[in-house]
């Protein structure tokens, strides 16, 4: 029995404390843009969820358009499988929360908030 119990504390520590392989930032749906391109370098998908023209004014060159209005309905366009990996970004993070929710609720699961687009031009 104590074997048992040891087991499952151990069990326990490293899904709390090492997250299955992911990061504490991905785990609570932000990541950092080093973790970002890190990802994106793997296949993820780059959205800037800003508007058009913010888009125009600068962006990462990565990046695909897809304001986060339009989300719900674009998003097929790149991404059909629930599992893709996809990165989204704004000018402050906000509207990429917004944007992450919605792409939750359509079933995505693997969906993270870089925050801003300052970020990435450092």
């Amino acid at each position: 029995m104590k074997a048992l119990i040891a087991q499952m504390a151990m069990v326990s520590f490293l899904v709390l404390f090492l997250g299955c392989g992911k990061t504490q930032s991905a785990l609570s749906g932000m990541v950092p843009v080093i973790e970002a391109k890190q990802l994106v370098d793997h296949g993820a998908v780059l959205i800037d969820v800003r508007s058009p023209d913010e888009f125009q004014a600068g962006h990462v060159p990565e990046a695909v358009n897809i304001p986060y209005e339009e989300i719900d309905k674009a998003i097929l366009k790149l991404a059909e499988n629930p599992d893709q990996e996809i990165i989204l970004y704004c000018s402050s993070g906000r509207r990429a929360a917004q944007a992450k929710r919605i792409l939750e609720d359509k079933g995505f699961h693997n969906v993270y908030n870089s925050g801003g687009y300052d970020s990435w031009v450092e």
